[in-house]
Formats: C-alpha cells, structure tokens, sequence
C-alpha cells in the first residue's frame, strides 16, 4: 500500500503486522449486503466488462486509524494509549449515507458507503490520532472521511450514471441504493490486524474496548 512508508517484505522479516483501528460493521452487515447485491445486479446489466473485487461482508469496516505496520513490541503501548481515550468514549450510533467513489463515481478505482461525520466521530479520531502521535506514530495529515469499502476495481470504472437515488428524496423504489435506515450502533471500538493475503475471511481483531453507555 501506498499508505506504508516501511518497506512491505523487511517488515514482514521483522515480525511486524499492519494495523488499523476501526468500527466493525457487523450488525448491519446482512442489510448493507443486501443493497450491495443491488449494485453488482446494476453493474452485470449495465457495466458487465468492469473487473471487480467486492469486499466479502464480515471484512465491512470504519478505519479511525491507520497505523500501518507495526512492530509487535509497539503493540502494548498502542493498547495503553488507546484505553486512555476511549476510556471516555460513549457509545452512540452512525448512520451510512451514499455511495461514493474513489477518486469520483466518474473514475472510480474504489466503490464505498458513505459515513455521516458527527462531532463524537470526529472527536473521537483527533484523540486517538494525538494519543498515537505521542508514541510515535505520524499524526494523519489528511481530512478525516469515515467510509466502509464495499469494492475495488481492476481499472477505472464509470460509475457516473449508478442509479443511487438520494437520502433526500422520498420515493426510492426505483434506487439500487437506500441508506435510510443503515444506522450503526457503535459500542465498541477494535485494534485490526490488516495480513497481506486477499482471501482472509475477516480481519483478526489484537485488541477491542467497549464504549460505556
């Protein structure tokens, strides 16, 4: 990955492992794969030579934090610093909104969910990215866009014309995709193992801290 500074195969020699800390999204799973499945009938139909790897549903996930890769002696102060934050965490619930792409669903390279930001969501990140930072970690430099990636693609696709239909709007029959009532539920917050190999069913979880109500 691009996002790794360290080089991938001397970092495997050293026993390190990329992390991420993350929201599971596994409570609405089955209903955000249910709409998934509207999108990939949508592409058959209408984009049927666009090569595409979708994201199996149990991997579905909010990245907070990337770390990147880790050495595993780093790992008990990662876990230190983060009970401090989160120790003051409550739980609350977030709610998906449209599709979106990366770089644009004109040229997308990556198909996802949107999140809707919330000032608790926002808040949250800044204090684990400064609890981070003062152990070592580079402070994330770009703005904060919470998502959950349900594709990528082998080139760039043209999602321009994917019928998406709008949270805004009240008839969405018609819509391969209504996020109206994609609300998550977030009561805990998890340190990921992100292995290098694609067919991991899920990504393990090192490490998990339960918000209090």
């Amino acid at each position: 990955m691009s996002r790794d500074n360290a080089d991938s195969s001397a970092a495997r020699l050293a026993g390190a492992k990329r992390l991420f800390f993350g929201i599971s999204v596994g409570v609405i799973a089955e209903p955000l794969r249910v709409r998934t499945q509207m999108v990939r009938n949508w592409l058959e139909l209408n984009l049927s030579d666009v090569e595409v790897a979708w994201i199996a549903p149990a991997r579905y996930h909010i990245t907070l934090k990337y770390l990147g890769w880790t050495r595993p002696e780093a790992i008990a102060a990662i876990r230190s610093a983060a009970t401090v934050v989160l120790a003051k965490q409550s739980t609350y619930r977030l709610k998906l909104g449209q599709l979106g792409g990366f770089d644009s669903l004109a040229s997308a390279q990556v198909l996802f969910a949107e999140v809707e930001v919330s000032t608790v969501l926002t808040n949250m990140v800044k204090a684990l990215d400064e609890a981070c930072a003062e152990i070592g970690f580079p402070a994330e430099l770009r703005p904060f866009h919470p998502h959950v990636t349900l594709a990528r693609f082998r080139k760039v696709a043209n999602l321009r014309d994917l019928d998406i239909g709008s949270s805004q709007e009240t008839e969405q029959k018609n819509s391969v995709w209504d996020s109206s009532s994609l609300q998550l539920p977030v009561n805990s917050i998890h340190l990921y193992e992100s292995p290098l190999i694609s067919d991991v069913f899920e990504y393990p979880k090192l490490a998990s801290w339960k918000l209090h109500e």
